[in-house]
């Protein structure tokens, strides 16, 4: 985290877009075995002192892997 605001917000509008483009491109997608800590992004997004509901439903809603099998449940559990 970072002392501005401002800043804060950046990151989080850039992890998510990093986030959905990751799962995309990458044929197992980020929910799974994957090398970006899916885990954290989500609870630093449900941390923030600012409005984060629409960065977590593009990651929720927006993604290629989320409804997969594969997905872990610990990872959709943290969007309830």
């Amino acid at each position: 985290r970072f002392e501005s605001q401002e800043t804060n917000k950046y990151v989080a509008k850039a992890m998510t877009g990093a986030v959905i483009l990751f799962d995309h491109v990458c044929p197992s997608g980020v929910f799974y075995k994957s090398p970006v800590d899916i885990k954290g992004i989500i609870k630093f997004l449900k941390k923030a002192d600012f409005d984060t509901s629409s960065l977590l439903a593009t990651i929720r809603y927006s993604s290629k892997h989320f409804k997969d099998d594969s997905t872990p449940s610990s990872i959709t559990d943290l969007f309830d």
